[in-house]
């Protein structure tokens, strides 16, 4: 069977038509909340970390939504989820860390920060994003070469809200 050229586009824009409402267009998206923090090392800002969060109760699903940023040279970082910075859905989560010690490209990188923070299962790092504006409390860690191993700060990691 064959069709014309016009037909052919017709069938073309109906077969898309579905798509162009349905795909990507956000109609199943959950609400997401801006959230931010900052990442130091050894006590300075690091850069380059690979933030992700987790779902604290479905760590081992992998279609859970899992909000993720790099660091800057500041150490600061804005969360997204569907969309660079767009935000994170509301709840409860495991954070890992991971710092590689090269760029993008060929090659596996190490993990600056030795690995200690980069399975969700085992990361004492936790944080809550609530509805609304969310400030991270900092997240203060040590590099694989520096004497501890542990974190120096709190090993959750509430937002704050402003006095």
């Amino acid at each position: 069977m064959t069709f014309s050229s016009k037909t052919q586009t017709w069938l073309w824009i109906a077969l898309l038509a579905p798509c162009a409402s349905g795909c990507g267009g956000g109609g199943d998206r959950l609400p997401l909340f801006p959230a931010s923090g900052v990442v130091l090392a050894d006590g300075k800002p690091a850069d380059g970390v690979e933030v992700r969060l987790v779902p604290a109760d479905a760590i081992d699903d992998r279609d859970a939504l899992r909000p993720f940023a790099t660091t800057g040279a500041d150490g600061t970082f804005a969360l997204g989820t569907y969309e660079k910075g767009d935000g994170a859905p509301a709840g409860r989560y495991k954070v890992t860390l991971f710092q590689p010690d090269q760029p993008p490209g060929p090659g596996h990188p190490n993990d600056l920060l030795g690995g200690q923070f980069a399975d969700a299962a085992k990361s004492p790092l936790e944080a809550t994003i609530a509805e609304g504006p969310n400030t991270l409390k900092p997240f203060e860690v040590r590099t694989a070469d520096a004497s501890s191993q542990t974190p120096v700060g709190p090993k959750t990691n509430d937002i704050d809200f402003p006095e």
